[in-house]
């Protein structure tokens, strides 16, 4: 007879016991998520300029063997497509999704000197164009001769066609369909979408939205998870006692500061924004006028994208100060106030009126002009923190534990949350930041501020406030493992926490006078 055996159920192991309770902050959570929505968001966000592919005119195909030839057709077929009576009146600007052509119109008036700044799309016009417009307004007597004057220029990116523009001239007012002495420039500009690049850039940014959620999930938001985790369980101390009532708030940071210098994120965003040269354009035209506010806003999002250039520069820093050991003369960045708007327009438009002979009248390239501009854009970052090689620095006299010591915006937004805002005495953490400023050296990133993605985590006894702890990710910590006289030297805590011991300066033990870090008995990627 086969014996059976009757097994005995184990009861749960005391450390997987949920013994405290954990909450989340919840005003520091919705912001962290809206904070990880809008860049998760970003490559999609073009779409609010651009059209999605599946809604994407095809190109009309043109000759541009003879651009004198081109120059006539062009602008035969615009004049005749918007004309006052095609155009909604009194719209300044109209987009023709059939034919994915953006219109603007502009009056002038022949009793007061023209003034280009104000001329719709002026930023993008070709010799041709200039000389058209210089030419009418030295006309002091302008007469109906000038009415259907106009010229057309092509826009290529490295020899390959992206767009045409046209200006032209009407007597009197279009916008309100009266016959004065004033003349109306209408100004057109006509993309050519490529099917097969259109569905790629949708292709690369399915692909970057995805990598952004994972990225953010496993380098940010699930090490918070793992801890709450952990305090739920064990609490932030061994020797808390048992007949007190522990619980804990956790206040979430902003995950995307690591983001800014990923070099494949960054990467990513380059290759997207570079393949859409032609949407600059079109997003400066509309940002530039100012009668459709719609359009205003859709353009300035869209421009808002050019961070990553930006970016792109700081991550190269990043690398350079990190090789040659310059980590103290740069001045860290502000993660939200690095985002960039474009608002080096003059450079722009002297480029391209000096970089092009008369002898391309009727042809921009826009390769070596939008390189330029590139680097004007990545250079406002580099230059604030060049900063750093002419100031003094000076020791914080705030606790590095307080939420104080932060960027300015993050410390704005942690000055709302009151508990934040008590004694400091009460607070513990902070060390790397400490080190830190001791020591650029130990900067993993010495080009951007990452204190605002540090957690904060209070505790409570008995409803009562008993301590705060700042918890910063190890790895924005540099080891110097490659630097004996640096190196930061590995011991064992007792502490739920990594713990950084700052060095001693006055201890005659090598040891000693370098930090140490003391690791978690359970491995955890946070520091107090």
């Amino acid at each position: 007879m086969r014996s059976s055996k009757v097994g005995v159920e184990r009861g749960p192991s005391p450390d997987a016991v949920p013994r405290f309770a954990v909450a989340y902050h919840m005003g520091a959570l919705a912001l962290s998520v809206l904070v990880s929505c809008l860049i998760v968001a970003m490559p999609f966000e073009a779409y609010i300029s651009e059209t999605l592919p599946w809604a994407t005119a095809l190109p009309v195909p043109h000759d541009f063997s003879n651009l004198t030839r081109f120059n006539q057709t062009a602008l035969a077929m615009h004049q005749a497509l918007y004309t006052r009576s095609t155009l909604p009146l009194g719209a300044p600007y109209y987009f023709d999704a059939s034919r994915n052509a953006h219109v603007c119109r502009h009056v002038i008036s022949t009793t007061s000197p023209l003034l280009f700044s104000e001329l719709p799309g002026v930023l993008f016009y070709g010799r041709a164009m200039l000389e058209l417009l210089q030419a009418f307004a030295n006309d002091t007597g302008a007469s109906s001769s000038w009415h259907g004057r106009g010229t057309c220029v092509v826009v290529s990116f490295i020899a390959v066609p992206l767009s045409h523009q046209c200006i032209w001239l009407s007597s009197g007012n279009d916008l309100t369909n009266t016959t004065h002495d004033d003349f109306t420039l209408t100004y057109a500009l006509t993309q050519y979408p490529y099917p097969v690049l259109v569905w790629f850039k949708f292709t690369w940014r399915l692909g970057t939205t995805a990598f952004l959620l994972l990225l953010l999930w496993r380098r940010y938001y699930s090490l918070c998870k793992d801890m709450a985790t952990a305090l739920t369980l064990r609490g932030h101390r061994d020797d808390l006692a048992r007949d007190a009532l522990w619980h804990y708030v956790v206040v979430l940071g902003d995950p995307t500061a690591p983001l800014a210098l990923d070099a494949y994120v960054v990467t990513a965003f380059f290759v997207d924004f570079s393949l859409s040269p032609h949407m600059v354009a079109v997003a400066v035209l509309r940002l530039l006028q100012v009668d459709d506010l719609w359009a205003t806003l859709k353009a300035a999002l869209y421009l808002r994208r050019m961070v990553w250039f930006a970016c792109f520069a700081l991550t190269t820093t990043n690398a350079f100060l990190k090789r040659y050991h310059l980590e103290r003369f740069f001045l860290q960045v502000d993660p939200t106030l690095q985002t960039v708007v474009p608002s080096f327009l003059t450079a722009y438009q002297y480029l391209l009126w000096c970089l092009f002979p008369t002898t391309y009248a009727y042809r921009i390239e826009v390769a070596i002009v939008g390189s330029a501009y590139i680097v004007i854009i990545a250079m406002a970052p580099l230059l604030y923190g060049a900063v750093g090689l002419w100031r003094r620095q000076r020791p914080s006299t705030m606790r590095y534990s307080s939420a104080r010591y932060n960027a300015l915006t993050s410390r704005l937004l942690l000055s709302c949350i009151r508990p934040l805002q008590m004694q400091d005495e009460r607070g513990l953490g902070g060390s790397i930041h400490a080190l830190c400023e001791a020591n650029a050296r130990y900067k993993a990133l010495p080009v951007i501020n990452t204190g605002s993605s540090d957690c904060f985590v209070l505790c409570y006894c008995n409803h009562r406030l008993e301590a705060t702890l700042r918890l910063t990710l190890v790895e924005y910590l540099d080891l110097q493992s490659d630097e004996p006289h640096l190196c930061v030297v590995s011991g064992v805590s007792t502490s739920r926490f990594n713990e950084l011991e700052q060095p001693s300066r006055q201890a005659s033990n090598e040891k000693l006078s370098r930090p140490r870090l003391l690791r978690a008995r359970s491995p955890s990627p946070w520091c107090l």
